[in-house]
């Protein structure tokens, strides 16, 4: 039988919120983050929901809107950092069942994201890479960049298939509008 950690301080449900979408490593649906903190935890609904608000209002949680219209969370910078600060925070066991309920949960991920690189010559010396992540067939990002040399070219390919998810990650933090201090109510 499972045992549930009661998480009604809503310090310790911040904690526990940085910790999961650290340990995911990638935005998650409202959806997948309720699932993964209610059903590992006894943590009411409204206060889980509370915490998280107030987590995109320091910054710490960036809320956007993907492309197939659903709302995501992922840790900005702070909140990664704060993750990382906080994390023995979150007890043991409860650190084990998110990580266990997220190993399933991105199980097929792999198969239906999809990541492509490819070496350019652009003349005879001088070459550029070209990178993309698609989602079930949907390119999430393209990116052509110069490098000059064919052995620059290799590295810059290396490091985006190590690196998919964070550079990602750091694209889509500099380029959506954070919070409410730009853009929108949606923002």
């Amino acid at each position: 039988m499972k045992y549930l950690c009661v998480f009604n301080d809503p310090t310790k449900i911040k904690f526990l919120i940085l910790y999961t979408l650290k340990t995911a490593k990638k935005p998650l649906t409202n959806p997948q983050l309720t699932y993964l903190i209610i059903d590992n935890t006894e943590t009411n609904h409204f206060d889980l929901f509370q915490a998280l608000d107030y987590l995109i209002k320091i910054g710490y949680v960036h809320k956007f809107e993907g492309l197939d219209k659903k709302t995501l969370y992922m840790l900005t910078k702070e909140g990664s950092l704060a993750a990382t600060n906080f994390e023995r925070r979150v007890p043991l066991i409860v650190r084990e069942y998110i990580a266990n309920g997220i190993k399933p949960m991105f199980k097929n991920e792999k198969a239906k994201r999809q990541i492509s690189t490819k070496v350019v010559a652009v003349s005879f010396d001088e070459f550029s890479v070209e990178c993309k992540v698609c989602d079930d067939d949907m390119p999430l990002l393209t990116l052509s960049l110069y490098t000059g040399s064919k052995e620059s070219a290799m590295a810059v390919q290396r490091r985006f298939k190590e690196n998919t998810q964070e550079i990602y990650q750091h694209i889509v933090e500099l380029l959506m509008p954070n919070n409410s201090n730009e853009g929108g109510e949606n923002a």
